[in-house]
């Protein structure tokens, strides 16, 4: 808790600003990727068991908790689980711009924070500059990049996963789609 503190203390309002952005883009992150991993894993278990069981038997009743269940027993059948499938496709992507906006955008924030830190730092120096006097300003300096290119790489990881996922859905949906029209 000190370091923090002390972080807060001795760094200026464009560190702090940066941190703190790049603090709310990890918040978005994980909560993006939590809410459509939890859901979309639970549709994909959903629909593995709704299409084992139409090749079991195409005779069976596709399953009440499919996604294609309504479209199914509607009167414009074909049309109906094609719109079916853009609305899924549709759902199931949502979040994933946002996780694409933020793993580009983060490491230029912090980069953008290191370059006004390190700016700060120099002109804050006179003539008599050491090592020991630069280094710890740069360093801090630093921190924002590094931080940017910490915050990118699991929204990156968690863009990829979100759409393997929602790959996976959506092919799960296509072979429904193909059984119930044979």
């Amino acid at each position: 808790m000190n370091l923090i503190t002390d972080f807060i203390q001795q760094s200026s309002v464009v560190t702090i600003a940066v941190t703190a952005l790049l603090f709310l883009f990890l918040f978005m992150v994980i909560t993006i990727f939590l809410s459509r991993y939890i859901t979309l894993t639970r549709l994909v278990s959903s629909e593995k068991d709704s299409l084992e069981s139409l090749l079991v038997s195409p005779e069976n009743a596709l399953d009440a908790s499919s996604l294609l269940y309504s479209c199914y027993y509607s009167r414009a059948r074909d049309r109906a689980l094609n719109l079916c499938l853009h609305h899924s496709e549709r759902s199931s992507t949502k979040g994933l711009t946002w996780l694409s906006i933020i793993a580009t955008l983060s490491p230029f924030v912090g980069l953008f924070g290191t370059v006004v830190g390190i700016l700060q730092a120099f002109a804050t120096f006179s003539e008599g500059v050491s090592l020991s006097t630069i280094a710890p300003a740069i360093s801090e300096a630093l921190i924002a990049t590094a931080m940017g290119i910490l915050v990118a790489i699991p929204a990156y990881a968690a863009h990829l996963i979100v759409r393997r996922k929602s790959y996976e859905l959506q092919s799960i949906l296509k072979s429904e789609i193909e059984l119930l029209e044979s």
